[in-house]
């Protein structure tokens, strides 16, 4: 492991001192320590093992003090008598033609053995595009029907994603957030790194820390099908482009159509004109969705972070998608479960000095509970693209489909 590598592992700023981190190494692995010991699953506990093993080389290697190598010395070495005696007798211009095709050779074989780049791209519409396939999996479509989805009706993708037409946009919107299952579908075939520096409720004061969590394994247990946290809006656009390059291959999007996040309008349009997901008037009823009820109040949650009173929506934490009833337009957990990043730069024309701080996310979250303002559905949050926290994931729109 290098020391790079090291440091993105524990999230430490590189001017942390030594005194820092030898105090953030015991919180971190106490942190880990007591998540094996509470770890529901011989799979859980095998993870934390791992994150732990992943703590101690990461902090031996930035202790271990950088030793340079030793200059390599190089023997000169005598010629063969051959060798000798052919230099001797050949004139002085066809030695050097020699050197040159020698060279020449060297520098050509250098160019054809350079490293290839990572198979995984986030480009789009740039050389990595790929031509489709006349219609998906092979099949006919119907006489005077598109084989390639249209704003016309539903449509489901190749991970088994569901994508309506939303009155008022011109995209599909999924109908729920993207779920871990598919999110991994994408890392396994990808093998785009997504698992560092992931923000985890430490608890207590309500602070957030890195602590080795991932969007595998974030501090609580999730499925398949809820929905995938802990991943940064760089996470997100990068899942939408190889998507996107995934089916164009496949012969299910045309050259136009492409994955992306949905922009902050979009959202506010999808989610409808009430004051509040479920509606007008406060507090949520039961069954709204998942909020921070008085189910939430276990583990780590911070002793001065409010709950809904007297509200139960029955997970602790996330909940698969598509738990609760969808809203006007067909789609689920619009306020509630994880917050969603959507496309937009944060915007206050007042404030010039904010200009493109941080990415707009929307809807509210599992972890939060008795701040109205916050269950809104025009709330929002202002986060660095790159952030990942264990309470934000994505929803995905299909754009620039034909009517």
């Amino acid at each position: 492991m290098t020391p790079e590598e090291a440091v993105k592992i524990l999230g430490l700023p590189s001017s942390t001192t030594a005194a820092e981190r030898k105090l953030a190494r015991k919180i971190q692995r106490a942190r880990l320590e007591l998540k094996l010991v509470k770890a529901p699953t011989p799979e859980f506990q095998a993870s934390c093992r791992e994150s732990l093993r992943r703590l101690e080389e990461a902090y031996a290697t930035l202790e271990r003090p950088l030793e340079p190598s030793p200059p390599t010395a190089v023997q000169p070495t005598s010629p063969t008598p051959a060798v000798a005696h052919a230099l001797r007798s050949w004139p002085a211009g066809a030695i050097a033609l020699l050197l040159l095709v020698g060279l020449a050779g060297c520098f050509f074989a250098g160019r054809m053995n350079r490293a290839k780049p990572p198979q995984w791209s986030t480009a789009v519409n740039g050389p990595a595009a790929l031509s489709a396939a006349p219609n998906p999996a092979g099949a006919t479509p119907a006489a005077g029907k598109s084989p390639y989805p249209t704003l016309a009706g539903p449509f489901r993708n190749s991970l088994g994603m569901k994508f309506v037409p939303v009155a008022g946009t011109s995209v599909l919107f999924g109908i729920w957030d993207v779920r871990v299952r598919d999110f991994e579908a994408f890392v396994n075939v990808s093998g785009y790194p997504a698992t560092n520096t992931m923000q985890s409720l430490l608890g207590t004061d309500g602070t957030f820390l890195f602590f080795c969590d991932t969007w595998r394994n974030p501090d609580f247990v999730q499925g398949p099908t809820h929905p995938v946290c802990g991943v940064s809006w760089d996470d997100a656009r990068a899942f939408c482009d190889w998507l996107t390059q995934k089916e164009r291959r496949e012969g299910r999007l045309n050259q136009l159509e492409n994955y992306r996040l949905p922009t902050s309008a979009e959202w506010s349009i999808a989610a409808g004109n009430t004051r509040y997901p479920w509606g007008g008037h406060w507090p949520p009823p039961p069954g709204a969705g998942n909020f921070a009820g008085m189910d939430a109040a276990v583990g780590d949650w911070p002793t001065n972070f409010p709950t809904l009173p007297g509200y139960r929506d029955g997970y602790p934490r996330t909940s698969p998608v598509g738990s609760f009833p969808p809203n006007q337009n067909g789609l689920y957990d619009m306020g509630g479960n994880v917050m969603q990043w959507c496309m937009d730069w944060y915007h206050n024309e007042s404030k010039p000095a904010e200009l493109k701080k941080g990415r707009v996310s929307r809807g509210s979250s599992w972890f939060y509970g008795n701040w109205e303002y916050a269950l809104r559905s025009a709330s929002y949050l202002i986060n660095p693209p790159s952030r990942r926290l264990d309470y934000v994931g994505f929803r995905c729109v299909l754009c620039n489909v034909p009517r």
